[in-house]
């Protein structure tokens, strides 16, 4: 076996493995959240050279699969402080009251 089918063969297993994780986390049975590093991962998943799997996975991945990052406006983030703080206030008084 040359180097180069070596590398092949092992590029097809990484292939399946993650294919498999992939399933495992949309079906809720693996992790909860994906960090970034692994979401990257899956999104470049596709540059597995010279296997079958990477045509097909290529075919199923799409853009929006990954989800879009959220941006919180201003006043969001001011809603949801003030909301906070007035769940601390509201702690203090229930300890200061025992």
């Amino acid at each position: 076996m040359t180097r180069a089918e070596i590398l092949i063969e092992i590029e097809g297993e990484i292939a399946k493995l993650v294919q498999v994780r992939r399933m495992l986390v949309e079906s809720g049975r693996g992790l909860r959240k994906i960090d970034s590093l692994t979401r990257r991962a899956l999104a470049s998943h596709g540059k597995v050279r010279g296997t079958a799997t990477n045509a097909a996975a290529n075919r199923s991945k799409s853009a929006s699969s990954i989800p879009a990052k959220r941006v919180l406006s201003a006043e969001g983030r001011r809603r949801i402080a003030l909301a906070q703080k007035k769940r601390w206030a509201r702690q203090r008084r229930a300890q200061k009251g025992m």
